[in-house]
C-alpha cells in the first residue's frame, strides 16, 4: 500500500491565547509519521518560556483536524512587574479615588513603552497638587514592582481658623 498523505499544524499560544501557526498552510506528511520537532517562526517573546506541549510528539492520523501540536508559552515568574499609581488622601486620579494599575510589564521595559499615560491628578477642594506631583521620580526602565502616590499641599487661602471667645 502506498503511504496515505495527510497534514498537520503547529499552533503557538501565549498565556493560553492563540498567537500564530508555524506555517500559513497545513504541513504535509503521511499517515503514521511521527513528528518529533517543530520550529517557532517567531522569536519567543521576552519573559516567556515553554510551559507545556500538547500532542507532542505527534503520530499523524488521517484526520488532519486532529493532527495538531500545541505549544504553550507562559510568563517566567519574577520577570513581570506592576506599576501602581495611588491617588493619596486629598485627590483623585483620572477622576476617581481608585488606584490606577499597569500590569504585565516585562523586566527591563522602558518607562515610556510600559506606561503609556501617567494618570491625571485632581486635588480635592482645599488642596493643590504639589510641585512634585508624585512621591518618587519615574525610572527610565521598569525592573521591579513600583508604587507612586500623588502628593498635595494645602491651599491656605481656603482654610480658616475659627476662635471662640468666652462670653457671658
Amino acid at each position: 500500500y502506498p503511504p496515505q498523505a495527510t497534514t498537520y499544524t503547529v499552533e503557538f499560544y501565549y498565556d493560553g491565547v492563540f498567537s500564530h501557526y508555524q506555517t500559513a498552510e497545513p504541513i504535509p506528511g503521511f499517515f503514521g509519521d511521527v513528528i518529533e520537532s517543530y520550529t517557532d517562526p517567531e522569536e519567543v517573546r521576552g519573559g516567556y518560556e515553554v510551559d507545556r506541549k500538547e500532542n507532542f510528539p505527534l503520530t499523524l492520523g488521517m484526520d488532519a483536524d486532529s493532527n495538531v501540536i500545541k505549544v504553550y508559552y507562559e510568563k517566567i515568574e519574577g520577570e513581570w512587574f506592576t506599576v501602581t499609581f495611588k491617588p493619596g488622601t486629598n485627590g483623585r486620579l483620572n477622576g476617581a479615588k481608585d488606584d490606577v494599575v499597569v500590569e504585565n510589564i516585562h523586566k527591563g521595559t522602558a518607562w515610556a513603552d510600559a506606561v503609556k499615560a501617567v494618570p491625571e491628578i485632581t486635588a480635592d477642594f482645599g488642596w493643590n497638587v504639589a510641585e512634585s506631583a508624585w512621591d518618587a521620580a519615574f525610572p527610565d526602565t521598569i525592573n521591579d514592582h513600583l508604587v507612586f502616590t500623588a502628593q498635595y499641599v494645602k491651599d491656605d487661602s481656603l482654610w480658616f481658623t475659627v476662635t471662640f471667645q468666652p462670653g457671658e
